[in-house]
């Protein structure tokens, strides 16, 4: 999903320029979202191997669709328009709380 967003943010369209627009993003940061999409899909999936990597990508995440979520609330949105970013958090938090079960023990523990 994050790849498919990451795509979707780097190809200039008008229907991603308006909603930037009408929840007031920076112009000047509009470059970084492909990065820090691509980015978090790239951390996600080495989290399969390196699970402290994943848990940290997902836990930035959970931190990006907060701010997703107070950008939709200054914009007074309705809110069906908080649903994508309301359901991403969603994930991103259970991302979260499943790479931290997979971590490794420690040597001492058995």
């Amino acid at each position: 999903m994050q790849t498919a967003d990451a795509v979707f943010n780097a190809v200039p369209n008008q229907w991603v320029r308006d909603d930037l627009d009408h929840l007031g993003f920076p112009q000047g940061l509009r470059l970084v979202l492909p990065v820090v999409k691509s980015a978090s899909a790239t951390g996600l999936l080495a989290g399969l191997r390196r699970p402290r990597l994943g848990r940290l990508t997902a836990g930035a995440l959970v931190a990006y669709f907060i701010a997703a979520m107070g950008f939709h609330a200054r914009a007074r949105d309705t809110l069906l328009r908080y649903l994508p970013a309301a359901g991403m958090l969603a994930w991103s938090a259970m991302a979260f709380r499943a790479y931290g079960s997979t971590e490794v023990k420690d040597a001492g523990e058995g």
